[in-house]
């Protein structure tokens, strides 16, 4: 039995003040939109959802835009996206940063509206553009595709968590302008997979959760879904199936040594999870939308 126990792990929350004020200025604005526009990582559809923000829409129109598809597993994707499709939730997919997909995503938007006009009931024509609405985590690749949208770099991008802390109209199209928001975490506390998750995506920063901890919630995933073999990426023929095993192994493939020869286990982890990042480990989904079982000899603790 392959064992992951992290009833010893303390789940973090990351909440700053910039984003409760955030919250409250989209609340206010949802009266001035005609949709909002949900991105999401495409590795956590589900984990990176706010769902606290998500509750305040009511009954606005949304798509759900899952991002980062080049990291994602492309068969798990189209099962996102036919779960989401149907439970009522519209949804497209891209990636951003290599513009691809970005041809779906203003036809569904002028659709989705459109449809949400019929169901309300509104028949006088609209004499002004879309209203768009951007909501999400951090670094689910907001100012990215807005770029790609706009045709100019009209955002802020960067990798840390947290760029964006101010709102700003965009004009996309002719007929539709978006507002950007930052990205805003849910508050209070979370539960410990979801947290890894969300660090192993960088939404929260991984100084936070310890970059040990997250090395091994990532080797759990290999191993949940029969990937252990991508670590042939670090030159290992039998890697190790504990983290601080692994860790050594990919210490010494990678000439990561104290003085004196000690393995650098902190620099190995470092690693491991830009390698992930960086879709160096393949691509892999967290989040399964099957919730299958576990295999068998594979079992994971988190309640104490």
């Amino acid at each position: 039995m392959i064992s992951f126990d992290f009833r010893h792990y303390h789940s973090k929350s990351w909440y700053p003040g910039h984003m409760l004020k955030a919250s409250r200025q989209i609340k206010e604005k949802l009266k001035l939109v005609d949709l909002a526009l949900i991105l999401v990582d495409s590795r956590i559809p589900e984990s990176s959802i706010n769902q606290e923000l998500e509750t305040t829409l009511g009954d606005k129109a949304r798509l759900l835009v899952l991002n980062k598809t080049d990291l994602a597993d492309a068969d798990t994707t189209q099962k996102w996206v036919k779960h989401l499709t149907e439970n009522d939730m519209p949804c497209v997919y891209t990636n951003a940063v290599k513009r691809k997909g970005l041809n779906t995503i203003l036809p569904t938007v002028r659709s989705v509206i459109k449809k949400d006009r019929e169901r309300r009931g509104a028949t006088r024509p609209l004499l002004r553009p879309y209203r768009l609405l951007i909501m999400g985590v951090p670094n689910v690749g907001k100012s990215s595709l807005i770029n790609a949208l706009a045709g100019k770099n009209r955002a802020k991008t960067g990798r840390t968590p947290g760029v964006t802390q101010h709102q700003q109209w965009i004009k996309l199209a002719n007929d539709i302008e978006l507002l950007d928001t930052p990205g805003i975490m849910m508050p209070g506390s979370l539960d410990k997979e979801r947290v890894l998750k969300l660090g192993l995506c960088h939404i929260i920063k991984q100084s936070l959760l310890g970059t040990t901890f997250l090395c091994e919630y990532l080797l759990y995933q290999l191993l949940k879904n029969g990937k252990l073999a991508r670590l042939a990426h670090y030159n290992l023929e039998t890697p190790e199936t504990n983290i601080n095993g692994l860790l050594t192994q990919i210490a010494i493939s990678r000439g990561c040594l104290k003085p004196g020869g000690e393995p650098d286990l902190e620099q190995a982890s470092l690693i491991m999870l830009k390698d992930y990042s960086d879709g160096k480990l393949g691509r892999l989904i967290l989040d399964d939308p099957e919730n299958k079982e576990l295999p068998e000899g594979l079992e994971i603790l988190w309640q104490k």
